[in-house]
């Protein structure tokens, strides 16, 4: 193919357009793999409500079921703390995703129950 069938700025376009993809290649490869790097050393996160999470389990005035729900409640979060995450009390954070609450999980995880569709 002859060079003079092809204009000049459109040489020099494609030539920028290729160097821009393999630069940019290079790029998000690089900013992949230093997230992959912090990913591997930041825990993962859920905030936890207490009060809701332990209200779920009783609507009763019955002390005994009250300390057994709240004793159910320390035991998760204890599961939670020894299965590598960081267990963050509700009341003392400012704000966070929605998906991060351990109640938005467990909503979430008896839709997937009641509609049969769970991927556990």
């Amino acid at each position: 193919m002859r060079n003079d069938l092809v204009p000049p700025w459109l040489q020099g376009l494609v030539a920028g357009v290729v160097s821009a993809v393999l630069v940019g290649s290079y790029y998000y490869e690089h900013v992949e793999a230093r997230l992959q790097d912090e990913l591997r050393v930041r825990p993962k996160v859920v905030v936890v409500d207490v009060g809701t999470l332990a209200a779920r389990e009783f609507h009763t005035q019955d002390l005994t079921k009250i300390e057994a729900a709240l004793e159910r409640t320390t035991r998760l979060i204890e599961k939670l703390r020894d299965s590598g995450f960081l267990v963050l009390d509700a009341k003392y954070v400012l704000d966070a995703p929605k998906d991060l609450y351990l109640e938005t999980i467990i909503d979430a995880s008896e839709e997937e129950g009641s509609s049969g569709h769970a991927d556990q």
